[in-house]
């Protein structure tokens, strides 16, 4: 179980969570890949969401090494991933019976799978 629980009322725009920044995984614009063995994946992926999960990978290649490696361990397993759409059968998308989130979800099926076989080459 994951979440934050307040124990007392909050103010509008009190801060509640901080994170040093050194401590963060962050994109910048026009970054460039933080490792010269997926420097062709990084160019051939703009996506922020593509390149934020390619440091992750580094960083979690990394282990106790990764300066990040406190939080890593607060993100979920793969195997609590499958409450996400994308990663549900077509039936069990089609059971939602709204033709729009079928689509949207097939197409980013197609496109994760793509950049999945991007990503593969280099293993």
């Amino acid at each position: 179980q994951r979440g934050v629980v307040a124990e007392k009322d909050l103010a509008e725009g009190e801060v509640i969570v901080e994170i040093p920044r050194d401590s963060a995984l962050c994109l910048l614009r026009d970054e460039k890949s933080p490792s010269t063995e997926l420097a062709a994946f990084w160019e051939a992926h703009p996506q922020w969401y593509v390149r934020l999960g390619t440091k992750l990978l580094i960083e979690s290649e990394l282990g106790s090494r990764s300066r990040v490696s406190g939080y890593l361990g607060l993100l979920p397993a793969l195997n609590e991933c499958s409450q996400f759409p994308v990663e549900w059968t077509e039936a069990e998308v089609a059971m939602l019976r709204y033709e729009k989130v079928e689509t949207s979800v097939a197409k980013q099926r197609t496109k994760w799978l793509e950049i999945l076989a991007d990503f593969r080459k280099l293993c």
